[in-house]
C-alpha cells in the first residue's frame, strides 16, 4: 500500500519535498487526496491481416509512456504558511515542463523511482480548501527499486552456480564485472544465466589477437546489458575508461544477460587455473505500484 511520494529536484542540493498520502500526512503542508496512473500502463498490441485467412497474425507489443496525475492538499493552517506560498514551493519544484524525480514509499517494496516531466500544474484559487493538481509524464513506463544489489561469484574452469532471488515482476538488464588480476587473462570469458527456464543462456566472448589482453592488474572485464547501453569491453582500472571494444569478439550465439521475476542463476567460465572475482549489480523493477 503507498504512504507517500518524495518529490526530488533535479537541481543540485535541493531538499526533497514530501507528499504523504491523507490520513499519513500528520502536521505537514502537503498531502496527497488522490494518485492516478499507479498501475500497469496499457499496452500497445500490433498485427497484420492475413491476405485469404481470417484474423491477423501477431508483429510485436510496446508500453508506452506513463501519466501520473496527482491531487494535492494544501494545509496552510497547520504549516502556519498561507496557500499563496505553499503553491509557491509547489511550482519550484513541479513547474511545467521540470524535470523531477518521483520517489514512492509502499509497505511491501523498497523505496521505488521514476524520472518524470511535469505536464500541468492547477491551482484551484476560489475554494475555501486550497487543492492543486498535477499531471507527469515518465516516458519511462517501469518503476525501478531506489536500492541497488549485488550479486558475487568466482570464475573458473568449472564454476559453481550462484543463485539468487529477483523480486520485481519486470525483466531487467544488469552490470557485471570481471575484476582484474595479478595474471594477465586473453582466454575466452563465458557467463551462462537461467531464469524460470532452466535452460542457460550464453553469453560469450572469444579472445583473438587484435582483442589483446583482457583482464590485467590494470584491467578489468565490463558488460552493461541494460536496453539501450549495451557494452562489452575490457576498461582502465584507473580511469573505469573503455580500453578495448569486445564487441566484435562476441560469439553469433550469445543472448545478453537479463534477470527475470523469481531465482535465477549464473556461473562464469574461464580458461585459467587461476580463478577470477565478479560481481553483478542489478535494481528490480516493476510494471505498476
Amino acid at each position: 500500500m503507498l504512504s507517500a511520494v518524495e518529490v526530488h529536484s533535479k537541481v543540485k542540493n535541493t531538499p526533497k519535498l514530501l507528499l504523504p498520502l491523507i490520513g499519513n500526512d500528520g502536521l505537514g503542508p502537503f498531502h496527497i487526496r488522490n494518485i492516478e496512473g499507479l498501475g500497469p500502463v496499457k499496452a500497445t498490441v500490433n498485427s497484420r491481416g492475413y491476405g485469404l485467412l481470417d484474423g491477423e497474425y501477431y508483429t510485436g507489443s510496446h508500453v508506452g509512456k506513463r501519466n501520473i496525475v496527482m491531487t494535492l492538499g494544501l494545509n496552510p493552517a497547520a504549516s502556519y504558511r498561507s496557500a499563496e506560498i505553499l503553491r509557491r514551493v509547489l511550482y519550484l519544484y513541479l513547474a511545467p515542463k521540470t524535470n523531477a524525480i518521483l520517489k514512492f514509499a509502499t509497505q511491501d517494496r523498497p523505496l521505488v523511482t521514476t524520472e518524470c516531466f511535469v505536464e500541468s500544474l492547477e491551482f484551484n484559487l476560489f475554494t475555501k480548501d486550497p487543492e492543486v493538481q498535477v499531471s507527469v509524464i515518465s516516458p519511462k513506463p517501469h518503476f525501478d527499486s531506489d536500492t541497488l544489489k549485488v550479486v558475487t561469484g568466482v570464475a573458473s574452469r568449472a564454476p559453481a552456480d550462484v543463485a539468487f532471488e529477483y523480486d520485481g515482476d519486470r525483466v531487467n538488464g544488469v552490470v557485471f564485472k570481471l575484476f582484474e588480476s595479478a595474471m594477465n587473462y586473453t582466454g575466452d570469458v563465458l557467463i551462462e544465466q537461467a531464469g524460470n527456464n532452466p535452460v542457460y543462456r550464453k553469453f560469450e566472448t572469444k579472445a583473438n589477437i587484435s582483442s589483446g589482453v583482457t583482464i590485467s592488474p590494470v584491467r578489468y572485464f565490463w558488460v552493461n546489458s541494460h536496453q539501450g547501453v549495451k557494452v562489452v569491453e575490457s576498461r582502465s582500472v584507473p580511469t573505469k575508461l573503455r580500453v578495448v571494444n569486445l564487441l566484435p569478439t562476441l560469439t553469433d550465439e550469445s543472448l545478453w544477460p537479463y534477470l527475470v521475476p523469481g531465482i535465477n542463476k549464473i556461473r562464469v567460465k574461464i580458461n585459467s587455473d587461476n580463478p577470477i572475482p565478479w560481481e553483478m549489480a542489478y535494481i528490480e523493477r516493476w510494471g505498476g505500484l
